[in-house]
C-alpha cells in the first residue's frame, strides 16, 4: 500500500518514507528521477543510487503510458533495503514480456526483473502499485 508521507518521516515499522505526486506525463519523468535520487541519498541508501533511479524511471514511464489516473512515487529506506513503489489507476497488472533486443519498447519490466532483489504489485481498490526492492 502507499502511504502519502513527508520529507523524512518515519513509517510504522521505523522506514524513512517519502512520497510524492506524478503528472501522468512524460515530462515528469526527470523529476521524477531526481525525487528518487534525492530521497535515496538523504535517507542513506546512496550505494545503489544510479540502478535505483533508473528502475523507478521504468516504472512511473509505465505507470504514465499505461496506468492512466494519478501516479504517485514512494520511495522507502530501510537498514538493508531501498524500496520503491509507484501507484497509478489501471487494474491491469503489469506485463512481464520478452522483447527481441531490436524492439523498441517492452525492456523496462525486464531491467526491474533482472536487476532488482525482488519486485511485483499489488491492487489497491482504485488501480494498483508496482515496486521493487534493492537490498545491499
Amino acid at each position: 500500500m502507499v502511504r502519502a508521507m513527508g520529507r523524512g518521516e518515519m513509517d510504522a515499522l521505523g522506514h524513512r518514507q517519502q512520497t510524492i505526486a506524478i503528472a501522468a506525463d512524460m515530462t515528469s519523468l526527470a523529476a521524477a528521477r531526481r525525487f528518487v535520487d534525492g530521497a535515496v541519498e538523504r535517507c542513506g541508501g546512496a550505494g545503489y543510487r544510479e540502478l535505483i533511479c533508473v528502475l523507478a524511471s521504468e516504472l512511473v514511464t509505465n505507470a504514465i503510458a499505461h496506468g492512466g489516473g494519478a501516479v504517485a512515487l514512494t520511495v522507502t529506506v530501510d537498514d538493508d533495503a531501498v524500496t520503491v513503489a509507484v501507484s497509478d489507476g489501471s487494474t491491469s497488472p503489469p506485463v512481464l514480456g520478452k522483447p527481441a533486443p531490436e524492439d523498441e519498447h517492452g525492456h523496462g519490466l525486464q531491467l526491474v526483473a533482472e536487476l532488482a532483489t525482488s519486485w511485483g504489485y499489488e491492487p489497491n481498490g482504485s488501480g494498483k502499485v508496482v515496486w521493487f526492492t534493492i537490498r545491499s
